[in-house]
């Protein structure tokens, strides 16, 4: 894999407005959650829509990903 491709696997607002639709509540609490801004979107993502709600998301979280 390309280096290039890699440093690219940051995603940004943009992408979880077109996962969750603008204004959903869910984009802000995933930005917030994510100490790394952006390389645990995705992941965070799939937690959402498999669990089906966003109540996990939250400081305790936040800290234990920055801690990781």
């Amino acid at each position: 894999m390309r280096l290039s491709l890699i440093l690219e696997a940051k995603l940004n607002t943009q992408w979880l407005e077109k996962r969750f639709g603008v204004g959903n509540p869910s984009v802000s609490k995933i930005e917030l959650c994510d100490p790394t801004g952006g390389w645990y979107y995705e992941w965070l993502t799939l937690l959402v829509k498999s669990i089906g709600n966003d109540e996990f998301l939250n400081e305790e979280l936040n800290n234990n990903i920055a801690f990781w």
